[in-house]
């Protein structure tokens, strides 16, 4: 787990609040129980309100599914990454991309540095490739391992520059 990932709830706590269907990646509060609580009332009213319902709180600025257990906000895939094999993950990457799929094989643990790899290519990128940017009247090939930029190289064609990334990480 990174230091910036702050603890998950226990896999048995979990699987106290919710269900998880592994077919549609959809999550679902469960009628929590009394001791989950801090008293009867907050149990009564949070069941009565919450029990049996989709958790589907998409947070506009980051895209991903959030939700809180016990005023603390975590996002989905995480809990459900607990959920399913029990373990907090260093970073949870979507392998299509998608942030709302959570379907467990969608998801996968990764370090920061294969998080990155799988990063879409940002809106205003010429080249096509992620790593890869107009240099005069060339192409430059660079990575980002955690704080530092390793430039690798400049070339003709932008197709050249990505090829020359790929090769990097073999």
């Amino acid at each position: 787990m990174t230091t910036n990932s702050k603890p998950l709830p226990s896999r048995t706590y979990l699987r106290e609040c919710f269900e998880y269907d592994l077919i549609s990646g959809e999550a679902y509060w469960l009628e929590r129980p009394i001791d989950h609580f801090n008293s009867y009332r907050a149990y009564v009213m949070w069941n009565s309100k919450f029990s049996f319902g989709r958790i589907r709180n998409l947070h506009k600025q980051t895209g991903y599914i959030h939700t809180k257990i016990n005023n603390e906000s975590y996002t989905l895939h995480r809990l459900i990454w607990k959920w399913w094999y029990g373990n907090d993950p260093e970073q949870i990457d979507h392998i299509d991309r998608n942030r709302t799929n959570n379907r467990i094989i969608n998801l996968r643990s990764v370090s920061q540095a294969q998080n990155a790899k799988n990063k879409g290519i940002y809106k205003n990128n010429k080249s096509g490739f992620s790593g890869v940017d107009a240099y005069k009247d060339k192409w430059i090939a660079r990575i980002y391992i955690k704080t530092k930029t390793i430039h690798i190289g400049i070339y003709d064609t932008p197709k050249e520059a990505a090829k020359a990334i790929e090769e990097f990480y073999l």
